[in-house]
């Protein structure tokens, strides 16, 4: 009888056993090749390794540690940065290295809100002239876009299928400054702003916790304290309503779910501020139908969690969100709301 052997096995566990070693400490997948960093202010990188393992994040002629915490968490944040030539930033672990190439520093701006944030570049295009000039005169190597999986130069590939708002602006943008300038995008169609910022933000916000409160039989902090079991009163309610033929109560506010989807992973990546273009689908959060109020909540917020202070927040409201208008006269405002002064003089 003859034995018969398959290497194939033994390589494959011997690849996966290297594979396996070396994936020890990881970057964030918010940094790729091609990538750009904010200027003139600290620039954070972090990832994942070993708990208790030392990693050294390297560009230019600095060089930062950190450990690994006992959730195998770790950041570091470069000392701020200025414009030029593209460079190599470097990630040592305890038994790998990673080198992302092609590294500029410049304006960072994310995008955010909902249709016309969220609409494809190519789709405008055909009845955009000047946008259309902007994609057939590409690429431009200084302009980076990001939409949720890696860097890329912005080109006649990538462009199209980036938002055309963000696209304009940034290209605007860097025409005017003359630096690199990366974009990334988190928007979604006919979205409310209460679905945009955490519940922890909501409730932290005074006046929006007050009416929330006022309007419902419950606060926002007892939900997220106690959520199991006002989902399952709620469900019950649901179950009794059905078999009796009757229509089912509001269920829970929902709250934050595509901030956690298309915002919170980029956090706390170094920004110079936030496009924001949304208002015709409102707030939707029960009992709170004021912009204003959720949008403070919402900067607010955002501002907190990124850690580096009041950065820009370019906000375009929709008037036909119910809102204050400019000109209350102009019939395109139809149906927008007398200006509240609660928020007159407010940074946003």
């Amino acid at each position: 009888m003859k034995l018969k052997f398959s290497f194939l096995p033994i390589f494959l566990g011997c690849a996966l056993g290297t594979t396996w070693m070396n994936a020890a400490s990881t970057v964030d997948r918010m940094f790729s090749d091609g990538m750009v960093l904010q200027r003139g202010q600290s620039v954070p990188v972090w990832g994942t390794a070993d708990a208790g393992e030392s990693v050294t994040v390297s560009f230019r002629d600095q060089s930062k540690k950190a450990t690994a915490g006992k959730d195998g968490k770790w950041l570091v944040k470069l000392d701020a940065l200025k414009v030029g030539p593209a460079g190599k930033l470097t990630v040592l672990g305890k038994t790998n290295k990673v080198e992302f190439k092609d590294v500029l520093v410049g304006e960072v701006w994310i995008g955010s809100g909902q249709s016309n944030m969220a609409g494809g570049a190519g789709g405008y295009a055909k009845r955009d002239t000047d946008l259309a000039k902007i994609i057939a005169e590409g690429p431009y190597p200084q302009i980076r876009l990001y939409a949720g999986s890696a860097w890329k130069v912005a080109d006649k590939a990538s462009m199209p299928r980036f938002s055309a708002i963000h696209l304009s602006f940034g290209y605007a943008l860097q025409q005017e400054l003359k630096v690199p300038v990366g974009l990334m995008v988190g928007a979604a169609g006919g979205t409310p702003s209460g679905r945009w910022l955490s519940e922890e933000m909501a409730a932290a916000d005074t006046e929006l916790a007050k009416q929330f409160k006022a309007a419902n039989s419950y606060s926002l902090s007892d939900f997220i304290n106690d959520r199991e079991a006002f989902m399952k009163e709620w469900q019950a309610k649901v179950a009794k309503a059905k078999a009796e033929g009757k229509r089912a109560p509001r269920g829970p506010a929902r709250i934050g779910d595509l901030y956690a989807r298309h915002i919170e992973y980029m956090v706390p990546y170094g920004i110079r501020g936030v496009l924001w273009d949304q208002g015709e689908s409102k707030t939707q959060i029960p009992g709170v139908a004021d912009q204003y109020v959720v949008m403070n909540a919402l900067i607010t917020g955002w501002r907190k969690v990124w850690g580096q202070g009041d950065f820009h927040f370019l906000h375009v409201q929709k008037p036909s969100g119910g809102v204050c208008p400019w000109d209350p006269e102009n019939p395109v405002n139809r149906g927008a709301k007398a200006f509240s002064s609660q928020f007159a003089g407010q940074p946003f």
